[in-house]
């Protein structure tokens, strides 16, 4: 999670550059990331990075 005050500054999108250049270089034809639900400014900040919503994520706690 990145620290509020350090947010809109460029840093997010220049890591997922990397990232994805990183996989590229690599022989990586796709990048998964998984993001709980609350994190809503995330997501928009996934959404402009041109990530697609692909699949939903369910879970039952077996106490």
């Amino acid at each position: 999670m990145t620290d509020d005050t350090a947010r809109s500054e460029g840093f997010g999108g220049k890591l997922m550059a990397w990232v994805g250049q990183y996989g590229k270089d690599r022989g990586c034809t796709s990048l998964h990331l998984d993001s709980g639900v609350q994190r809503h400014s995330a997501h928009r900040f996934y959404l402009r990075e041109r990530m697609d919503i692909v699949f939903y994520h369910f879970r039952s706690m077996l106490d």
